[in-house]
């Protein structure tokens, strides 16, 4: 709730409108929450995935499609933001939320076979990297720990979330 009224407090002593980026299901009900309550101080931002289900928990699912209702039914202007085809080519979806994404095609194509030994440049003498989310196979924590032991440069790591702790034997695993 203190994280929230802070946020409240920046939009309302911002002079310009404040943009909102949304991450998924729970974090586009917030943004669509906020925009609600600040609909003429606020933009927003709303991003999905490359399928809508994928690695989706039941509840998640649920937020997913009760957001749906809500894009379809909102008077303010949303705009999304999909990574994938099949969220910007589906018709059932462009109707839902009532016009196609912004595509923004992710960066490089993940190829498990592709070395990703890089090195960084000789003045750089630590990456610092921060994951934020709870700690589960939907957050891709498998993905990264195993790509991090493939690299040959330094870094740290911190790892923010439910889950995220060495008292978590899977996690410190």
């Amino acid at each position: 709730i203190r994280n929230f009224k802070r946020l409240l407090n920046i939009i309302n002593t911002n002079e310009d409108k404040t943009n909102i980026l949304g991450w998924l299901a729970k974090g586009n009900l917030i943004g669509l929450f906020i925009g609600f309550l600040k609909p003429f101080k606020t933009k927003l931002f709303l991003s999905h995935r490359s399928r809508f289900i994928l690695n989706q928990s039941f509840l998640s699912q649920i937020l997913l499609y009760f957001s749906l209702t809500i894009y379809f039914i909102s008077p303010k202007k949303i705009i999304h933001i999909a990574n994938s085809k099949v969220i910007y080519s589906s018709k059932l979806i462009r109707f839902l939320l009532k016009g196609t994404p912004i595509n923004i095609k992710n960066c490089y194509e993940f190829n498990e076979n592709k070395s990703i030994n890089k090195k960084l440049p000789k003045n750089k003498k630590l990456l610092k990297i921060t994951i934020i989310g709870r700690f589960s196979n939907e957050k891709g924590y498998d993905l990264l720990f195993k790509s991090l032991s493939k690299v040959d440069f330094k870094y740290s790591l911190t790892c923010i979330g439910k889950g995220c702790s060495l008292n978590n034997k899977r996690f410190r695993n």
